[in-house]
């Protein structure tokens, strides 16, 4: 309701912030809307995916069975791959200074939420989790841990 009258009174700040003019251009809202809505489907579709083995956060002795089929079959992280798209699309749709430290901060806490999941997943559920692991990457693909994930 006082945005109106912020522009009115200040002008639109994000049209002076340097993000908005450099990505400015009917591709990057094509390709921002289409992360947009692939990242949000992939999130919820594998959210959904989950079962009753859907939880938020990870605590011990409250894992529900290993879920590797479906979208958990090509990622141990789905859920947050979607969520980090679905924020990248945002950024690329509505580029400024605010909306990059967000997107930035967003996936600094899903890096850090995952390895919290992987030490108590792999503490509460050993040996099935252990070999999942093996062959699954963390983000994207089959082949196990990757160069540069740790445990």
């Amino acid at each position: 309701m006082l945005w109106p009258l912020w522009l009115a009174t200040f002008g639109n700040p994000m049209r002076a912030d340097p993000l908005t003019v450099a990505l400015d251009g009917p591709w990057f809202d094509v390709l921002g809307h289409l992360l947009v809505v692939i990242g949000a489907c992939i999130a919820l579709l594998s959210q959904r995916y989950m079962g009753t083995s859907w939880r938020i956060g990870a605590a011990e002795g409250e894992q529900g069975a290993i879920v590797d089929s479906g979208p958990f079959a090509i990622s141990r992280n789905p859920v947050f791959v979607g969520q980090a798209l679905l924020f990248i699309g945002l950024f690329i749709v509505l580029p400024s200074f605010v909306q990059v430290v967000l997107t930035l901060a967003l996936l600094v806490a899903i890096r850090l939420q995952v390895a919290i999941e992987e030490r108590v997943l792999a503490a509460s559920l050993g040996g099935p989790y252990l070999a999942y692991k093996a062959r699954v990457r963390r983000w994207l693909g089959v082949g196990g841990s990757a160069a540069g994930e740790t445990a």
